[in-house]
């Protein structure tokens, strides 16, 4: 953990292990950090001060490259890079549920606005045909692809949430681009190999952009709007992972369409986007084994029997 300017800096938490940080996210109003480990597969959490270290998540963890948080609706998003989806949580691991688990190759960057319920994600592909920048609705509905050519190996991913843009690192082309929220005007803010050699993660606040770089093995801060004065702040002896700025107006609090009843949920309520008011809506999930009745709020249970293909059975 470090301050923006440059000038200190200190551990939050030791390595668990033999462990290796790539994804971190937190949560102001509870001041929770969490963070994915791709060494132990598991994802963490701690307080700002270092204490309460806590697993998260310890089974079927593969590869986890970056995580965000819902701080409006209290659940924790996990990108899992080696069976190429996205889940969600709660902050203490349970009602976990899968929300994107198809087209995708090797996605990477994740991150998500919460205050109109969209999610942002990046897909670094096999192919150059396969390479991605996509929106899509909190509960991993109504994928759109906003940025498909043009990309070398688009890695972090970060959102201005009061201009409504996308910002994200490209480690092939070397250079920092931005978009709209629709995938419109199209931006570079840094480019060239002296500048930005290898760009990881990346992190926007007030008028600076600050990413990791693998080559330069430092976190650099660069003017967002021009890409003039980069400078590096901090020199890493490993390879950087992701980067996050922690302060409260970057969570800004809206009211919580889960928050009164659960949504009318039976089980999980998953913040989405409103199409007709461009506004905050919600989905229903069910947890694994069961899943959602014709009136989208209630879930079922399958079972299995013998001599039958398969049978449902109300939750109870």
């Amino acid at each position: 953990m470090a301050d923006i300017q440059g000038r200190l800096s200190r551990t939050l938490v030791p390595s668990q292990g033999r462990g290796y940080a790539v994804g971190v996210a937190y949560h102001w109003h509870s001041q929770t950090v969490f963070w994915s480990d791709t060494n132990t597969q598991k994802v963490y959490s701690a307080n700002f001060d270092g204490g309460d270290i806590r697993t998260v998540l310890a089974d079927a963890v593969h590869s986890a490259q970056n995580l965000a948080v819902d701080w409006i609706n209290f659940k924790l998003y996990v990108l899992e890079a080696r069976v190429e989806r996205i889940d969600m949580c709660d902050f203490d691991g349970g009602n976990r549920v899968t929300l994107v688990a198809e087209n995708l190759q090797t996605p990477h960057g994740l991150a998500l606005d919460p205050t109109v319920g969209y999610m942002f994600f990046t897909d670094k592909g096999y192919l150059s045909e396969d390479m991605k920048l996509e929106r899509a609705f909190m509960d991993g509905s109504n994928r759109l692809e906003l940025v498909r050519r043009r990309l070398g190996v688009p890695t972090g991913v970060t959102l201005d949430i009061v201009t409504q843009r996308v910002y994200w690192a490209d480690s092939h082309f070397d250079l920092v681009e931005t978009v709209t929220y629709s995938g419109l005007d199209r931006k570079t803010v840094i480019n060239g190999g002296t500048k930005v050699p290898f760009p990881f993660g990346i992190a926007v606040f007030e008028n600076h952009a600050y990413f990791t770089d693998w080559t330069k093995m430092a976190v650099v801060r660069t003017n967002r709007f021009n890409g003039s004065d980069p400078t590096s702040l901090y020199g890493t002896t490993k390879r950087p992972g992701h980067i996050v700025v922690s302060h409260p107006l970057l969570q800004p609090l809206v009211l919580n369409p889960c928050g009164r009843h659960n949504g009318g949920c039976q089980q999980i309520c998953v913040l989405s986007h409103r199409s007709d008011n461009e506004g905050l809506g919600f989905r229903c999930k069910c947890r694994l084994g069961y899943d959602l009745q014709a009136d989208r709020r209630t879930c079922f249970r399958w079972v299995v029997a013998v001599g039958l293909i398969g049978c449902s059975a109300p939750l109870t």
